[in-house]
Order: structure tokens, then sequence, then C-alpha cells
């Protein structure tokens, strides 16, 4: 969820992501070079980003110094208290109704393109969207309209996540979770290097730049690979809003949030 090669220029990125069913010889065998760096699929199996192997946790990260006692009594408390969000969260979600969220989601994407960092992107890392998050597929067909390609994260284990660009959106495949997700054998894998911007799925936010993800640590370890000012915008309903995440020494912070009411910068000088 591999830095590739050195990065192509804004013409080789842009055509890297080829239109549906017209992938290159030459396109998939980079694919194949780039994808070799991967783990095996019998040692790692691609999961849903956004179902996450439940035994992970954001203070499961490898740490390269020995947690202290306190430290280890902190990220307890931590994880006690994010588990408690996220139920509550997930319940206020669901208790929006599908014609709610369906009209938010509508207007959250309204308010996405207005988004200078939206409307210069090229590459974009999106995600596919469980039944209860904002409900962005309207965008893609509009967005690749006008020449941005769409990257959706493959998760394996170890809570490594890679972004695949797929030669065809009809063609993602459900995995064990119900998402639908990249093929990583077939698709290409996209340097992070090469995102120009990552729209994060989440399951809470504050006003501070917190955000709180469904557990399993995949967005915080990769949006550490992306290049240096890459922005990062999450995605939510208003009623995702918490007074406070609890944040733990691998959380990662985001640039900004929309949701259907606003929208939220956390970047300085923006």
């Amino acid at each position: 969820m591999s830095h590739l090669a050195e990065e192509p220029s804004a013409s080789r990125r842009s055509s890297e992501c080829e239109a549906p069913g017209d992938v290159s010889a030459s396109s998939r065998t980079a694919m194949g070079r780039r994808a070799a760096n991967l783990p095996s699929s019998a040692e790692s199996r691609p999961t849903s980003a956004f179902a996450a192997a439940s035994r992970w946790t954001s203070g499961d990260y490898p740490s390269a110094r020995p947690a202290t006692d306190r430290q280890d009594r902190a990220q307890g408390d931590i994880r006690a208290v994010k588990k408690a969000l996220r139920a509550k969260i997930k319940k206020e979600r669901a208790a929006l109704g599908q014609e709610y969220r369906q009209e938010a989601s509508l207007r959250i994407i309204e308010r996405l393109k207005t988004e200078e960092a939206f409307q210069q992107a090229q590459i974009i890392f999106a995600f596919m969207p469980m039944a209860e998050e904002v409900q962005i597929q309207a965008l893609f067909s509009d967005a690749a309209a006008a020449g941005k390609r769409f990257a959706f994260p493959v998760t394996f284990e170890a809570g490594h996540m890679e972004a695949f660009c797929p030669r065809d959106l009809s063609r993602l495949k459900t995995d064990r979770y119900g998402i639908l997700a990249p093929d990583p054998d077939t698709d290409l894998l996209i340097d992070p290097a090469d995102i120009d911007l990552v729209l994060s799925p989440l399951l809470g936010f504050d006003r501070s730049g917190h955000r709180l993800g469904y557990g399993g640590g995949f967005y915080d370890r990769y949006l550490k690979r992306l290049k240096a000012g890459t922005p990062v915008i999450g995605l939510a309903y208003a009623v995702q809003e918490q007074e406070e995440i609890p944040c733990g020494r691998y959380d990662m912070p985001i640039d900004s949030i929309v949701t259907e009411k606003e929208k939220l910068n956390f970047r300085p000088g923006d």
C-alpha cells in the first residue's frame, strides 16, 4: 500500500493511466516491474482500505524506538477513546438516512469541484465509498472527461496500501469486504510521488485537522510517502465533526475537510 522510479514529467504521468482498455504493452511491462516490488499474493492478500483488518490499530505501527511504559499507557488510552468515537460516529452517520446522504454527497462534490487543488490535479487518489460514506462516484465520469485520472486503494497485510489506476472503472472487483477495488495483477501501480491530490475517507474529524479513520492505519502510513505539499482533502458529512479527535504518535493530519455545509482549511496560508 513502494517508491518507484524517478518522477516522470507531467505529460508522461497523465498518459500512464490510459483510457479504459487502452493499456500499451510497454505500460503493462512497466507495471509488471513495479508490481514486482509488492508483497506476493501468498504473503499478503488485497483487502479494502476502508474495512481494514481489525487487529491493526493506530498504536500498532512499528516504532524506531521502544515505547516507554507511560507512552504505552497513553497509546492504550487513545485507542480506547478512538474505539468509542468510532461506534458513536457510525451510529450518528447511519441515522442521517439514505436520502440525506445522497443530497449531501452531491453538495460535497460541487463544493470540491471549486477547489483549486482539485481543478489543477491530474492524478487523484480517491476511494470507492462504502454505503454510508460520501458517495463520490458521480465525480469520476465528469472529472475523467476533463482529463483527470483516478487511482484507488488496494490494501495488503501488515497495514500496507498502494494506489492503482484501473484500466476500466466498470471492471473493478469486489473484494472480500464488499468494496470495489482495482486488480493489482492487471491495473497500473501509481508511485505516491505522482499523486497530485488525495481524497480521503474518514469516520471523524475535528477543527484542528485531525482525522479519525477505521483503525487500520493504512492512510497514516501512505500519506507519509507522498511528495511534500501534496494536498489531502477529507470528505465527510457535517455530523462527523467531533470536538476533539485524539492524536497518537503515528496519526497524520489532513489539509482540509469538505462537508455539505462548509470547507475547513488547516494548512497554514490557506
